[in-house]
């Protein structure tokens, strides 16, 4: 078997693709893959790809929400995931769905060859490493944006790990990387804070004596000029201020991912096994690998979204330590890695198949409400819609607008506020509805809202079935200003 400090040089091309650890690491990534959900379900998606319709349309970045009317028109907006977006209207549902896919894969791969770096002897450790990857992110898991965050923050522990290990890295590929990075997702944020981790802990540690051959001078140079690249985007430092906005909580009255924990909600589920087994771990990780994993692992019980954060980093590290209570003879043997990996392969084709040819129904999005809105209905709306509705309106809808939509940072404590008030009937819903301006509200029927109106006689309902219902005023005492009559 060859060393886990070798780089196989001395091997064919044939042996280092059959080799047991290149073939463990690409089974435990294509067996993620496959019990991972690819249908869409993010109601992100769809306003992700209007914006991205609406930059090729008008070959500019707007300052302020086109979708949006009432107080959130105020808000200047920093469209900070412009590139993703753009892509994700150029690929389609299909492609997103197959880049993302591949995105993930390439997340699970470098856990299962992090395993080996970090000083596992089997490679079992590489064939359980991305399916931790899966089970800790597979809630959150999903054909957006974020995937590019998941992926760079792991591509980061790696540069980290390859220097304790005392490995070349290549430096000069980190700027354009953040470059690339930044210009896709605010996430850029969580692979900067991942490497300043590194950098005090190993500062910390070189003045009680240990790591020397860690330069943390050559860090801090390359750390600077990946920090520099983040400025070259179309808001140049202003892309900060946004993050920093973002992670302080945008929404943080209703949006749940910005809440505290909720045990009921799936994502966490995996986070609590993770904690159950991380004492049996602890002993033999490292310092480093112990301060990722508390860090996300904290900020995985604010957040839900940090959870696949969490498994990209954390996932090679418990594994190795859990392995390394596996007896020395417990290796798989090589036949066993292929047909396995042959398995994957099979299982995860037909898992982004079914994601791929997945159609959006009526159970998860209003499709029948929406094409009777626009076929009966004059178009300029200003519709107040469920929040997980309303980019699949703002999308369908293009020439009405809405109240909210995902971008809660864009658009504010206050209104969400407001919002949540309205659909959970307080006593100031009636007012706080008539102040919106709308002359259209769309409602699921989760919502309380949908049986107030129902029941009010001055309000007119357009639509009412498959759990959704559109209303417009009909009468002065109706909080919902009317519409103009139907074509």
């Amino acid at each position: 078997m060859v060393k886990s400090t070798g780089l196989m040089k001395s091997l064919s091309l044939r042996q280092r693709l059959l080799d047991r650890w290149v073939l463990a690491g690409l089974a435990g990534s294509l067996l993620a893959a496959s019990i991972v959900s690819w249908i869409e379900g993010d109601p992100d998606f769809w306003w992700h790809i209007a914006d991205g319709r609406w930059i090729l349309s008008h070959l500019a970045l707007p300052t302020h929400s086109p979708w949006l009317f009432g107080a959130a028109l105020s808000h200047h907006w920093i469209m900070a995931e412009y590139g993703s977006e753009i892509w994700m209207f150029l690929a389609g549902k299909s492609g997103v769905i197959i880049i993302t896919a591949l995105a993930f894969m390439a997340t699970c791969y470098l856990a299962a060859y992090r395993t080996r770096l970090l000083g596992s002897h089997t490679p079992t450790a590489a064939l359980l490493a991305p399916i931790i990857v899966a089970l800790l992110g597979w809630a959150e898991i999903a054909p957006r944006d974020q995937m590019a965050t998941t992926l760079g923050v792991a591509i980061i522990a790696l540069v980290c790990e390859l220097q304790v290990k005392d490995r070349r890295v290549m430096w000069w590929l980190l700027p354009p990387m953040f470059l690339l990075w930044v210009n896709l997702h605010p996430g850029f944020v969580g692979g900067m804070g991942l490497w300043a981790s590194a950098i005090v802990f190993w500062t910390w540690q070189q003045r009680h004596g240990k790591m020397a051959h860690i330069n943390i001078r050559t860090n801090l140079i390359w750390f600077s000029a990946s920090f520099v690249a983040t400025f070259i985007n179309p808001y140049t430092y202003r892309i900060w201020p946004y993050v920093i906005k973002t992670l302080a909580g945008g929404g943080a009255s209703f949006i749940q991912e910005w809440q505290s924990p909720n045990f009921h909600w799936v994502t966490f589920w995996p986070v609590l096994l993770l904690v159950l087994a991380f004492p049996m771990a602890w002993p033999r990780m490292s310092g480093l690998s112990r301060l990722w994993v508390i860090v996300l692992l904290a900020a995985s019980l604010v957040t839900g979204r940090n959870v696949e954060l969490l498994g990209a980093v954390a996932a090679a590290p418990l594994t190795t330590a859990w392995t390394s209570y596996l007896p020395s003879k417990s290796n798989v043997t090589r036949p066993l890695f292929v047909m396995v990996t042959i398995l994957g392969l099979l299982l995860a084709t037909y898992a982004i198949h079914a994601g791929t040819a997945a159609k959006v129904t009526n159970k998860t999005q209003p499709v029948s409400l929406v094409n009777q809105i626009r076929n009966q209905y004059p178009a300029g709306a200003d519709v107040v819609p469920p929040y997980s509705a309303a980019g699949y309106i703002l999308y369908n809808l293009p020439r009405d607008r809405v109240w909210i939509f995902g971008d809660n940072a864009l658009i504010g404590d206050q209104i969400m506020n407001q919002y949540i008030s309205i659909i959970d009937l307080t006593p100031k819903w009636r007012t706080l509805l008539r102040q919106s301006g709308a002359n259209l509200v769309i409602t699921s029927s989760s919502e309380p809202l949908q049986q107030g109106l129902l029941l009010d006689s001055q309000c007119k309902v357009l639509y009412n079935h498959d759990g959704w219902a559109a209303f417009t005023g009909n009468g002065p005492k109706c909080p919902i200003l009317p519409l103009p009559q139907p074509r």
